[in-house]
């Protein structure tokens, strides 16, 4: 199911809650190169807080996954009780024509983003041509849409952003093109935006959301790439291509 082919209202209130909900960990540790000239992953470091960089370096070690051309990143670690919000490991090098592939292996179902060269909000003011035909998918649900005061004549609901929910390239030219799900794109280098959509856990999407659980990227030109979740801001990484 497409999710722009519906009008998901009030999710500024439910999406405050996801992010309220989460464990915010802004500390992150370096971890040592990987000499044997394969993927490696780093962090960060914070010296303010000895005990999350070093709980942080142990994850980024030990989540250290590359085989065959393809650098594997964790968007997220943890369970329900203590899910921990960060990429891991939260640098991947890899060689020009190599790949990247992002999942989410959490046991919670919370969504993270990777999203490049750009960042998208996930839920913005748009014009509704005709308001009174607004009316909740579920007849019975006890919602209603979130009107906001806008141009005269003109009637603005909040509605949930697709450049955020689904993968979604914006190529140079202003071009936008929507992916698959679980999409393996490969990147010119160029691009204005380059976004996974939602990533959710195996078996953990709800119903009316495109069912994504991971996405990669092959890089063919050499630099550094910097990526954010849109969901939570502070997971950042990046990928050094060289």
């Amino acid at each position: 199911m497409n999710l722009r082919n519906y009008l998901i209202l009030g999710s500024i209130a439910a999406i405050a809650a996801l992010l309220a909900a989460s464990e915010v960990m802004y500390s992150t540790m370096a971890a040592p190169p990987d000499n044997s000239g394969k993927g490696n992953g780093a962090g960060n470091s914070n010296p303010d807080d000895s005990a999350s960089t070093a709980m942080l370096f142990k994850l980024n070690r030990k989540y250290m996954d590359y085989h065959d051309g393809v650098f594997k990143v964790k968007a997220g670690v943890g369970n329900g009780i203590a899910p921990i919000t960060q990429f891991f490991p939260q640098v991947a090098n890899i060689k020009v024509g190599e790949k990247v592939m992002w999942y989410n292996p959490t046991r919670v179902g919370e969504p993270h983003t990777v999203s490049i060269n750009g960042f998208a909000d996930i839920a913005g003011p748009f014009i509704m041509s005709n308001s009174s035909a607004i009316t909740p998918l579920n007849a019975t649900a006890n919602a209603a849409p979130v009107i906001i005061p806008a141009v005269p004549g003109k009637t603005v609901g909040v509605v949930m952003n697709a450049r955020s929910v689904e993968p979604v390239v914006i190529a140079a030219n202003g071009t936008v093109t929507y992916l698959p799900p679980n999409a393996n794109y490969t990147m010119n280098g160029d691009e204005k935006y380059i976004n996974s959509g939602w990533i959710w856990p195996q078996g953990q999407t709800p119903p009316g959301f495109l069912n994504i659980n991971s996405f990669t990227v092959q890089f063919n030109k050499a630099g550094v790439y910097g990526y954010v979740c849109e969901v939570h801001p502070w997971m950042t990484g990046k990928v050094v291509v060289r």
